[in-house]
């Protein structure tokens, strides 16, 4: 037959089954503790079942600190970014403006040797703006605290 014809697959985490799901579904979304190592395993069950090697992850948290100072029409955003309390280096950082309902990223930023960062806006308006990091792997993303300025 056809690769995948009559296959589901099926994944735990910490041996608890979690989802099971169509062959068509090339990803799925899990939400896991950003304290604790999680083994997952992931099963194609059905004629010929393929199981794959338990896989270990750790995920720690992440924070990213915001503070705005605005001289007229220009916006200096100061922070940093901590991975597990600690600097998290020369990571890329999304400077955003709320648009109605919706976060729009209006500028990036690098993290540099110690963590922090500094972004400047001329010709901002008065709106709420936030920082995002998107995560990497093993490290959970995070947001700023929301600022209208």
């Amino acid at each position: 037959g056809s690769q995948g014809h009559g296959l589901q697959r099926v994944g735990w985490v910490d041996g608890v089954h979690v989802k099971t799901v169509d062959p068509t579904i090339r990803s799925i979304q899990l939400r896991l503790s950003t304290t604790r190592t999680h083994t997952i395993r992931i099963r194609a069950a059905g004629r010929g079942s393929i199981e794959s090697e338990s896989t270990a992850t750790l995920t720690v948290p992440s924070h990213v600190s915001l503070t705005l100072s605005r001289a007229s029409s220009t916006l200096t955003f100061h922070g940093s970014l901590k991975r597990n309390r600690m600097p998290f280096r020369y990571q890329k950082l999304w400077v955003q403006t709320k648009s109605g309902s919706i976060w729009v990223t209006i500028k990036s930023a690098i993290t540099n040797s110690t963590g922090a960062y500094t972004v400047t806006l001329k010709g901002a308006v008065v709106a709420p703006y936030r920082v995002r990091f998107a995560g990497a792997p093993g490290v959970t993303g995070s947001l700023s605290t929301a600022i209208r300025k």
